[in-house]
Formats: C-alpha cells, sequence, structure tokens
C-alpha cells in the first residue's frame, strides 16, 4: 500500500477522526513535504478549538518541514502564544 498524504491531511483537519489517527496522520506528514501539508498543519496549529496534543504534534512536524524546506517567517508571527507558552520557558 503507498503512502497517501492527501488522506493523512484529510483525517488531521477531520475533527471527528479518532485522536489517535489525527496524531498518526500529522506525524506521517512529515513523508510529505508539500506547500499543502505545510497550510493542513499550520491550520491545525492554528486553531485554538483543537486539542492541545495535536496542535503540539503539529507544531513539531510544521517546524521540522519548515527546517527542511525553509521557514515561512510570515506565518511565524501569527502563531497564537498558548501554544507556545511552554516553548518560551
Amino acid at each position: 500500500m503507498a503512502f497517501d498524504g492527501e488522506k493523512c491531511i484529510e483525517i488531521l483537519l477531520n475533527k471527528s477522526s479518532l485522536e489517535v489517527d489525527r496524531i498518526a496522520a500529522a506525524e506521517s506528514l512529515v513523508n510529505y513535504p508539500k506547500e499543502q501539508t505545510l497550510d493542513c498543519l499550520f491550520k491545525c496549529v492554528m486553531d485554538e478549538t483543537d486539542e492541545e496534543h495535536i496542535r503540539e504534534e503539529a507544531a513539531g512536524v510544521l517546524g521540522y518541514l519548515w527546517s527542511e524546506m525553509g521557514i515561512d517567517y510570515n506565518r511565524i508571527v501569527q502563531k497564537p502564544t498558548s501554544i507556545f507558552n511552554r516553548a518560551d520557558c
């Protein structure tokens, strides 16, 4: 079975998907370095109504992909402070 990055994006953004599936989808997106992946991960990170640990997982993968693909500084300035408070310590 081939890797399906589109399906991972769909699962991650679907809040009715199982939590474990959403986390696995976020982790798997590290293997799908495309602009739409960055968009999906960023959307998840910015959604303050989503589960914090899912947002943290998405943030970790987003950070890794930015390190590989280049950082989008315009997006960084939009980060919600609540997700990164622990990182600022």
